[in-house]
């Protein structure tokens, strides 16, 4: 079990945003995005779609 102190960085480099977004999204809440804007973006966009398909259950 992590604390907050456990916080840390993962820095990397990919070719396809896509796989990275996919990546982030399958951590769920246990990942920030820090950077950069784009995949930020990207997981924003699903994370909109996702609430729009369960809105009526919240």
């Amino acid at each position: 079990m992590s604390s907050t102190k456990d916080k840390g960085q993962i820095i990397f480099s990919v070719s396809y945003l896509e796989w990275a977004a996919n990546l982030v999204f399958s951590l769920q809440d246990k990942v920030k995005v820090i950077a950069p804007f784009e995949l930020k973006e990207a997981v924003k966009v699903r994370i909109k779609r996702i609430n729009e398909l369960y809105k009526d259950d919240i």
